[in-house]
């Protein structure tokens, strides 16, 4: 495995085998089958979820997302756990007025 390949822009241990990572263009395939799977029941609070239906979606929306933490510190992570790596994600967008998280999952 390369050095690049194996390198996580941000990650965060929550213990117990459970961690937070940001969502790189390297996981749009799981993303993309993460959503295929759960469609359903995303689409209820997340209208992305309906159009991210092929690889380039999820790359662009991917795309988009470190577009955002880039401009704004906001990242949008991953949720996995022992082997199962994403089993769902969230962003974190602050409210300017008080600099606290608010934390929106999906």
């Amino acid at each position: 495995m390369s050095r690049r390949s194996s390198y996580t822009l941000l990650k965060h241990d929550l213990g117990n085998g459970a961690e937070l990572r940001i969502l790189e263009r390297r996981h749009a395939q799981e993303f993309l089958e993460f959503v295929g799977e759960n469609r359903e029941h995303l689409s209820q609070w997340l209208g992305w979820a309906e159009t991210l239906v092929s690889l380039e979606d999820a790359e662009a929306f991917i795309k988009r997302g470190l577009e955002c933490f880039v401009s704004d510190g906001q990242p949008r992570v991953g949720f996995g756990k022992r082997g199962n790596w994403l089993a769902g994600s969230c962003s974190c967008p602050f409210q300017p007025n008080y600099g606290l998280p608010k934390w929106a999952i999906g």
